[in-house]
Protein backbone atom coordinates (compact mmCIF):
# COMPACT_ATOMS: atom_id res chain seq x y z
CA UNK A 1 0.00 0.00 0.00
CA UNK A 2 2.81 2.38 0.84
CA UNK A 3 4.43 1.74 -2.54
CA UNK A 4 1.27 3.00 -4.20
CA UNK A 5 0.65 5.82 -1.67
CA UNK A 6 3.88 6.77 0.13
CA UNK A 7 2.16 9.76 1.77
CA UNK A 8 0.12 7.33 3.91
CA UNK A 9 3.10 6.51 6.13
CA UNK A 10 2.11 9.26 8.57
CA UNK A 11 -1.27 7.62 9.12
CA UNK A 12 0.31 4.22 9.80
CA UNK A 13 2.72 5.74 12.32
CA UNK A 14 -0.09 7.66 14.06
CA UNK A 15 -2.12 4.47 14.34
CA UNK A 16 0.85 2.51 15.71
CA UNK A 17 1.54 5.22 18.30
CA UNK A 18 -2.11 5.27 19.31
CA UNK A 19 -2.14 1.50 19.83
CA UNK A 20 1.09 1.75 21.82
CA UNK A 21 -0.39 4.42 24.08
CA UNK A 22 -3.51 2.32 24.64
CA UNK A 23 -1.44 -0.74 25.50
CA UNK A 24 0.71 1.21 27.95
CA UNK A 25 -2.36 2.72 29.58
CA UNK A 26 -4.01 -0.69 29.89
CA UNK A 27 -0.92 -2.01 31.62
CA UNK A 28 -0.80 0.99 33.94
CA UNK A 29 -4.49 0.50 34.81
CA UNK A 30 -3.79 -3.07 35.90
CA UNK A 31 -1.14 -1.83 38.33
CA UNK A 32 -3.73 0.10 40.36
CA UNK A 33 -3.98 -1.89 43.58
CA UNK A 34 -7.34 -0.59 44.82
CA UNK A 35 -10.03 -2.57 43.00
CA UNK A 36 -12.70 0.15 42.67
CA UNK A 37 -10.17 2.60 41.25
CA UNK A 38 -8.84 -0.05 38.84
CA UNK A 39 -12.36 -0.73 37.57
CA UNK A 40 -13.03 3.00 37.19
CA UNK A 41 -9.79 3.39 35.22
CA UNK A 42 -10.82 0.61 32.86
CA UNK A 43 -14.31 2.10 32.41
CA UNK A 44 -12.84 5.51 31.61
CA UNK A 45 -10.35 3.96 29.18
CA UNK A 46 -13.15 2.10 27.41
CA UNK A 47 -15.04 5.40 27.16
CA UNK A 48 -12.00 7.16 25.69
CA UNK A 49 -11.85 9.45 28.72
CA UNK A 50 -8.60 8.26 30.28
CA UNK A 51 -6.17 10.33 28.24
CA UNK A 52 -5.15 13.88 29.03
CA UNK A 53 -6.82 15.01 25.80
CA UNK A 54 -10.27 13.85 26.92
CA UNK A 55 -12.82 16.40 28.04
CA UNK A 56 -14.74 14.24 30.57
CA UNK A 57 -18.01 15.39 29.07
CA UNK A 58 -21.52 14.07 29.50
CA UNK A 59 -22.89 10.59 29.65
CA UNK A 60 -21.16 7.86 27.65
CA UNK A 61 -22.52 4.38 26.99
CA UNK A 62 -20.03 1.53 26.82
CA UNK A 63 -21.23 -1.65 25.09
CA UNK A 64 -19.41 -4.09 27.39
CA UNK A 65 -20.57 -7.07 29.41
CA UNK A 66 -19.74 -7.30 33.09
CA UNK A 67 -17.78 -10.47 32.27
CA UNK A 68 -15.60 -8.66 29.72
CA UNK A 69 -15.19 -5.67 32.01
CA UNK A 70 -14.15 -7.97 34.85
CA UNK A 71 -11.55 -9.61 32.62
CA UNK A 72 -10.14 -6.26 31.52
CA UNK A 73 -9.83 -5.14 35.14
CA UNK A 74 -8.50 -8.52 36.36
CA UNK A 75 -11.45 -8.93 38.74
CA UNK A 76 -14.08 -11.59 39.22
CA UNK A 77 -17.50 -11.00 37.68
CA UNK A 78 -19.07 -11.02 41.15
CA UNK A 79 -16.68 -8.40 42.52
CA UNK A 80 -17.14 -6.29 39.39
CA UNK A 81 -20.91 -6.41 39.87
CA UNK A 82 -20.54 -5.37 43.51
CA UNK A 83 -18.40 -2.38 42.58
CA UNK A 84 -20.74 -1.36 39.75
CA UNK A 85 -23.73 -1.48 42.11
CA UNK A 86 -21.83 0.72 44.57
CA UNK A 87 -21.00 3.21 41.81
CA UNK A 88 -24.60 3.14 40.57
CA UNK A 89 -25.90 3.83 44.09
CA UNK A 90 -23.68 6.96 44.10
CA UNK A 91 -25.13 8.02 40.73
CA UNK A 92 -21.85 7.66 38.84
CA UNK A 93 -22.82 4.82 36.47
CA UNK A 94 -25.91 3.03 35.22
CA UNK A 95 -25.83 -0.66 34.41
CA UNK A 96 -28.03 -1.86 31.60
CA UNK A 97 -28.58 -5.07 29.71
CA UNK A 98 -26.55 -3.84 26.74
CA UNK A 99 -23.70 -2.21 28.66
CA UNK A 100 -22.73 0.42 31.18
CA UNK A 101 -23.35 4.16 31.04
CA UNK A 102 -20.93 6.55 32.68
CA UNK A 103 -23.17 9.23 34.17
CA UNK A 104 -20.52 11.47 35.79
CA UNK A 105 -17.11 11.09 34.17
CA UNK A 106 -15.70 14.04 36.10
CA UNK A 107 -16.51 12.43 39.46
CA UNK A 108 -15.03 9.13 38.29
CA UNK A 109 -11.82 10.88 37.22
CA UNK A 110 -11.70 12.69 40.57
CA UNK A 111 -11.74 9.31 42.33
CA UNK A 112 -8.73 8.24 40.27
CA UNK A 113 -6.88 11.47 41.03
CA UNK A 114 -7.28 10.80 44.77
CA UNK A 115 -5.35 7.55 44.44
CA UNK A 116 -2.86 9.04 42.00
CA UNK A 117 -3.87 6.88 39.03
Amino acid sequence: MLDAHPEWWRHFVALALSYGDTAALAGADLLIAETESRLIAVLLRFAGARSEASDAGGMVSIPVTQQDLAGAANLSRNWTGTILRRLAKRGLVETKYNGITLVDQGALQAILEKVGA
